[in-house]
């Protein structure tokens, strides 16, 4: 619904587009939407079988995919626009309103029965904790706003990225001891929800934002001076993918543990690595098949990949979207509320392919709208959010 409708940062189009990226956001779709589907409506007697374990470890990767696009797609922008987002003008100012609107939208998706007199009831402190726990775009939102606001201060690349260098290895590193910390005791709810999953959380900072933090990282590492992408790019991912994760599987085999008791799956910076690994190693194989397609095709890329491009950037409106599709809103029945755990594998992901098309068809048609008649569509951006609010202020 935001200025900038995607799960991390829209930008404009740029002279050079990095295909690579925008696949990655749709291929995090794809698993994403899939994922939720399944989980959502597969039939119990189905969640048996050799593909369940590797499934469950893809989609695992889904998560860390969209935070670690989101940095990816924030550097890349950052860097080749230094002096516009390095003051306070209508760049920032734009960028700030974008991170605003995710805050916005996360908060009102988990907002209980999208009423706020939920919060004050009975089951008051329950509720709270949903409304107030964090997941994708709440630590997107912040995130970026941290980041956006170390280019404001820091005003130098280099500068920059030594922030973000120390500040993400932090809450990669830090993430064991933070999660064993009784957040609620200490710190007000709100602020205890991005520590840890004490309170309720889905993805608090502690690790998550590292993966965007290291996405910003790799945009570094993949322009050159002149802010252009480095033609061994691919490569290079590659290799560091690969270096990556093969030094963090070894010390996973090796048993070897410096954090104390902590959550593995979760929390751990050795697996932290090996899902960064295989990141970079897929961005890698997308970069060798965005160079390949270019160099055999004779079309003008931005005219191949422009529907990819417009998709890609609009990912926060196919998210809003199938999660409307598949499990409801104040306005709709979703598809969960009829066939929840009651399909087979065929049928979901019938369902799956169905619920994504209409979602991305919708991200298309809200991009055009937005493209075609920006000034009626910041009005009813603007209306639709009153409109929430409203609903949430009196909504028994």
């Amino acid at each position: 619904m935001g200025a900038g409708s995607s799960v991390g940062p829209s930008e404009n189009a740029t002279p050079e587009r990095w295909v690579a990226l925008d696949v990655l956001r749709l291929v995090a779709v794809v698993l994403m939407v899939q994922g939720h589907t399944f989980t959502a409506l597969l039939d119990p007697v189905f969640r048996e079988g050799a593909w369940v374990r590797p499934h469950g470890y893809l989609h695992g990767l889904t998560a860390p995919m969209f935070l670690f696009a989101s940095g990816l797609a924030f550097g890349v922008a950052t860097l080749r626009r230094w002096p516009e987002h390095v003051r306070i003008g209508s760049a920032s100012k734009r960028r700030f309103e974008r991170y605003g609107w995710l805050l916005f939208i996360g908060y009102a998706l988990s907002l209980p029965e999208m009423s706020l007199r939920r919060l004050f009831g009975e089951a008051g402190v329950d509720n709270a904790r949903t409304f107030f726990r964090v997941d994708a775009l709440e630590n997107i939102g912040v995130s970026l706003l941290v980041l956006q606001g170390l280019v404001l201060v820091l005003k130098r690349p280099g500068r920059f990225m030594i922030a973000a260098v120390v500040l993400g290895t932090g809450l990669i590193f830090l993430a064991p001891a933070a999660w064993r910390m009784p957040v609620e005791a200490l710190l007000p709810l709100p602020i205890a929800a991005y520590v840890n999953v004490n309170t309720g959380s889905i993805l608090p900072l502690f690790p998550w934002a590292g993966f965007i933090f290291a996405g910003v990282l790799t945009a570094y590492c993949c322009l050159d001076r002149s802010m252009s992408l480095r033609p061994y790019r691919a490569l290079g991912l590659g290799v560091a993918g690969l270096v990556l994760w093969s030094a963090a599987s070894a010390l996973e085999q090796s048993g070897l543990n410096w954090f104390g008791e902590h959550n593995y799956w979760k929390t751990s910076p050795v697996f932290f690595f090996v899902r960064l690994g295989l990141l970079l190693l897929g961005l890698s194989v997308l970069c060798f098949g965005e160079a390949l397609v270019a160099r055999g095709s004779t079309a003008p890329k931005s005219h191949a990949t422009g529907w990819m491009a417009r998709a890609a950037q609009e990912t926060l409106v196919i998210y809003v979207t199938h999660l409307f599709l598949l499990y409801g809103s104040p306005i709709n029945h979703g598809v969960a509320r009829f066939y929840r755990n009651d399909l087979s594998i065929a049928m979901a992901s019938v369902v799956a392919l169905l619920i994504l098309s209409v979602s991305v068809g919708v991200a298309l048609c809200w991009r055009y709208a937005r493209d075609h008649d920006p000034v009626r569509f910041r009005r009813f951006q603007k209306g639709t959010a009153l409109l929430v609010v409203l609903v949430a202020l009196f909504k028994p």
